[in-house]
């Protein structure tokens, strides 16, 4: 994208748009952030042999291996989707046809090395977020169903 500033045409970085984008698709509802989140008796992880230490990541297998999940990069695990945000803060929401798509649609780049929090059969702790986090999920399935039916419906009318 260009803008226009005092007769100067600048450029948004990759960076400024990744965060764009983040930002819109997190205030689109349901992305609870996970750091510090309490996961059965597991805190946040980001895969089941990695550790986060500051922005980075350390495979408790090979200390010297790291890996920083990149801002704006995402990936999803079964029903699960995470999101890295600005700072390397990870959101996640329960994965939804919708979500999927606008995360393709945004440009912004899956990364099949970020781990995915809870989407182990993990439930946070906290009785507060655990009832956002399941009644997150139950939207999303059923906006899941919705979208099922009614593609059933248009290939049955035009059948």
């Amino acid at each position: 994208m260009r803008f226009e500033t005092g007769g100067e045409s600048t450029e948004k970085s990759k960076l400024e748009r990744d965060r764009e984008a983040v930002s819109k698709i997190i205030q689109g509802g349901d992305w609870e952030l996970s750091d510090g989140m309490v996961i059965g008796d597991r805190s946040h992880a980001l895969g089941v042999d990695l550790k986060k230490q500051g922005s980075e990541v350390v495979d408790n297998r090979d200390p010297s291996a790291r890996y920083v999940p990149q801002e704006g990069s995402w990936n999803q695990n079964g029903n699960v989707l995470a999101l890295v945000g600005e700072g390397g803060k990870i959101f996640i929401a329960p994965a939804s046809e919708a979500r999927v798509k606008q995360l393709w649609e945004s440009d912004l780049e899956k990364d099949g090395q970020l781990g995915v929090p809870m989407s182990h059969g993990e439930v946070p702790v906290h009785p507060g977020i655990r009832e956002r986090w399941d009644d997150a999920s139950v939207r999303a399935t059923r906006q899941d169903q919705i979208a099922r039916e009614e593609r059933a419906a248009g290939e049955r009318e035009a059948a």
